[in-house]
């Protein structure tokens, strides 16, 4: 996700221009403080997180208004996906 899309300039311009994007990070192997393990808590079970990656578009008022994931094809289908929430 990150390589193919996140990363790309095509989906970088359309970010800057319309997005604010936060990474939550949820790792096995590293360990993270009991704050941070609390927040990542609640915030998987308010979004509902049950896999990973996880993309959930938000309105400015914090609700949701779309999900999804990995798609192949790089950025201009993903931005498509962004663009119909």
């Amino acid at each position: 996700l990150e390589a193919e899309i996140l990363d790309t300039p095509e989906f970088q311009e359309y970010a800057n221009e319309n997005l604010i994007l936060v990474k939550l990070d949820y790792p096995r192997r590293v360990p993270q403080s009991d704050q941070l393990k609390a927040q990542n808590q609640q915030l998987s079970q308010r979004y509902q997180i049950e896999g990973y990656p996880t993309v959930v578009v938000l309105n400015s008022s914090g609700n949701p208004i779309g999900r999804n994931g990995y798609m192949r094809g790089g950025p201009g289908p993903y931005i498509a996906q962004l663009k119909s929430y």
